[in-house]
């Protein structure tokens, strides 16, 4: 229950506060994996690679068959803050894995480097899609600056 209220807290970017569950889930019960991932899923959030790493690491020693949290580690261990190609290829396995909190937290990053839009489309498409089934495809790229414009208009999924 504590490690599904810290995704819900990572989901909504309030990452302190998903480590403090986390911690509070650990003093329960220290041997459960999931707990690990998900603290290395905040801590890629926190762009705190090194620790999203040991974290990661532990909890592949649980569930070493994971081949997203291998991934995960493989990237942690390599990334760069100014590399935006790694950063989009964390935030692609982090979206696969529903950490769309952190995933959003990397594209603000991505998007500060000033990565073509380009590059960004199709990540940002499988981020609505994550969200909203069947709407990606609605985000376009718009104009000669690459201006993205997103149409829920009729939109089940969305609430409109």
């Amino acid at each position: 229950m504590l490690v599904e209220a810290a995704r819900l807290a990572l989901q909504n970017r309030a990452l302190e506060d998903a480590l403090a569950q986390l911690e509070l889930a650990r003093s329960y019960d220290p041997d459960y994996a999931r707990i690990e991932l998900v603290r290395g899923q905040v801590l890629i959030g926190k762009l705190d690679f090194a620790a999203a790493s040991e974290a990661l690491r532990r909890y592949l020693k649980k569930r070493p068959s994971d081949a997203d949290a291998k991934e995960l580690v493989r990237l942690c261990q390599q990334v760069r803050m100014e590399d935006g190609e790694r950063l989009l290829a964390l935030t692609d396995v982090l979206v696969r894995q529903k950490a769309l909190g952190s995933a959003n937290c990397l594209i603000e990053v991505v998007a500060k480097l000033g990565q073509k839009r380009a590059q960004l489309l199709p990540l940002l498409r499988k981020r609505i899609e994550a969200s909203w089934p069947g709407l990606g495809d609605r985000l376009q790229q718009v104009g000669v600056d690459g201006g993205l414009r997103l149409t829920l208009d009729n939109c089940r999924q969305a609430g409109i």
